[in-house]
């Protein structure tokens, strides 16, 4: 990353920190009549948990764990919001939702295996899954994948709590 870039992200984190601290003392929380709120509330809950989780794990406990909690929150807040008042909003989160699902059995159809090696080394800095062969790759694709998704945090996601 260069000096150019890394200034803009923490300029840009900045003001969505700023943005976020503001927006939570505002937004109301939203129960949830519709199926896309119930979607969004279980997605987000699981979000913060597997957050939890990490945050123990790794023992971070600092001021930007608390930016990217009070993140997770609002736009819980502003999404679920915005959909229990306003059918319109409420209909294009139920497509993002749909096409989400669509992109990502089309990316898992088509990674094979160098590219998903590619992505591991790229992405999360792990080395050795270009050593392993295309049949070992092609029977366990599917638990993969999420790996070269979300690293491990797929995997936090299923801890019962």
């Amino acid at each position: 990353m260069t000096m150019h870039n890394a200034l803009k992200l923490v300029f840009l984190k900045t003001g969505i920190n700023l943005a976020t601290l503001l927006a939570s003392k505002v937004l109301p929380r939203a129960q949830g009549r519709y199926p896309q709120t119930h979607i969004l509330i279980r997605v987000f809950s699981r979000l913060t948990k597997v957050f939890r989780i990490e945050r123990y794990k790794t023992g971070t406990r600092g001021l930007e764990d608390q930016h990217f909690q009070r993140l997770l929150d609002v736009a819980l807040r502003a999404l679920a919001y915005i959909s229990e008042e306003d059918r319109y909003y409420r209909q294009w989160l139920g497509l993002l939702f749909l096409l989400i699902e669509e992109e990502l059995a089309r990316e898992q159809r088509s990674m094979d295996r160098v590219t998903f090696a590619r992505l591991m080394r790229k992405q999360w800095r792990l080395k050795g899954w270009s050593l392993i062969s295309d049949e070992l790759y092609a029977r366990q694709k599917h638990g993969l994948f999420p790996l070269a998704l979300t690293d491990h945090l797929y995997t936090l996601s299923k801890i019962k709590t």
